[in-house]
């Protein structure tokens, strides 16, 4: 199990950075792991307790 104390992504950029081309870098990263996840149907955000 993985734990992170980091503060996140902010709100505004949650849906954005899975878009494909998103980023500084080739942005498919993100959007290839947001389909990997929908295909095996793993939720992509966890909330907070």
């Amino acid at each position: 199990m993985a734990t992170n104390n980091g503060e996140g992504v902010p709100s505004i950029k949650k849906e954005k950075i899975f878009q494909q081309e998103y980023g500084s870098n080739s942005g498919y990263g993100l959007f290839l792991m947001a389909k990997i996840l929908a295909i095996i149907r793993i939720p992509r955000y966890k909330s907070k307790k």
